[in-house]
């Protein structure tokens, strides 16, 4: 017998954490972007709390060195190109299709750019660029959710 979502009665996917209630994907994301917004509502105001369930040095910085030296330099290079002599700053109005440039570098992945940079590099670049932009949208709409 297949089991149903409690919430559309449609076709189960996932589970609701903490509970015996089957959920369809979408109502379980909804349901995890509730906890989580609730969790972070929790350490609200207690700034080392929070920073604690960010490890950015050990879950970003010393998983990934040299591949985020290298996205560095993509931003170094970018920045030459489109705004030569000028302090590193992300000129959000010389591009804007993330996902399309992220995309034809993903045609050449593996191998290096006219310029000398990795297509992997532009990629990662690219992919940070668009998150980036997903997060500030959310923290727009809704300022209260989580990132």
């Amino acid at each position: 017998m297949r089991k149903l979502c409690y919430r559309c009665r449609g076709e189960e996917l996932s589970v609701k954490p903490g509970s015996f209630n089957w959920l369809c994907r979408k109502h379980a994301d909804e349901e995890l972007r509730q906890v989580a917004q609730k969790e972070k509502a929790a350490v609200k105001g207690s700034p080392a709390l929070d920073r604690k369930l960010f490890p950015v040095f050990s879950g970003v910085l010393r998983y990934f060195p040299d591949a985020l030296l290298a996205v560095a330099e993509v931003s170094r290079i970018g920045n030459e190109q489109h705004n030569p002599g000028q302090p590193l700053g992300w000129d959000r109005s010389k591009s804007s299709d993330e996902l399309d440039a992220l995309t034809r570098h993903l045609l050449d992945a593996g191998a290096f750019d006219r310029d000398g940079v990795r297509h992997s590099a532009k990629i990662a670049w690219r992919a940070l660029a668009n998150l980036q932009k997903e997060l500030e949208n959310v923290s727009k709409e809704n300022p209260c959710a989580k990132q």
